[in-house]
């Protein structure tokens, strides 16, 4: 799961220096470019960063997907920052089909899956924040993707 701020909203005090670090993940299969996703997620919260950008892009002539995103900290002597209270939790479930019908179709699959990862009892509202489409060249494949925010409550 990934904290998914942007640099702008954060309240940030002392003498702060931006660091941000730039990912590429790239696959041709939804579901594989959703797991290698999730390994950089690991990775970077692992080291206190917050996802700051991503954008979803390919499908051209070698028919592979790429995820970029940039992540950031801010560092610094005495440096403390805040975004209002706990971090939200962020999931992107991506999906992908060659046609529009079969995308919707996709599309809710992929929804589906959202509500059934989120059903544990201190799971308070999922919502749908944001959302990715990118296109195949000469119509092959188009991939898209929804990023969803988690609330909990405390248990």
């Amino acid at each position: 799961m990934s904290r998914y701020q942007s640099l702008t909203s954060l309240q940030v005090t002392g003498a702060a220096v931006p660091s941000v670090i730039t990912r590429f993940v790239q696959s041709a299969q939804a579901d594989d470019l959703e797991a290698a996703f999730q390994e950089v997620i690991d990775e970077m919260i692992a080291g206190s960063y917050f996802l700051s950008h991503i954008d979803l892009a390919g499908g051209g002539d070698g028919h592979t997907f790429m995820l970029h995103t940039q992540w950031a900290i801010v560092q610094g002597a005495g440096v403390t920052f805040s975004s209002g209270g706990n971090p939200s939790v962020f999931r992107l479930f991506l999906y992908q089909a060659a046609q529009a019908a079969a995308l919707g179709l996709a599309r809710a699959a992929a929804q589906a899956r959202v509500a059934a990862r989120f059903t544990e009892p201190d799971v308070d509202t999922v919502s749908e924040v944001d959302t990715y489409l990118a296109g195949a060249q000469m119509g092959t494949r188009f991939m898209g993707g929804v990023m969803t925010s988690v609330t909990t409550v405390p248990c």
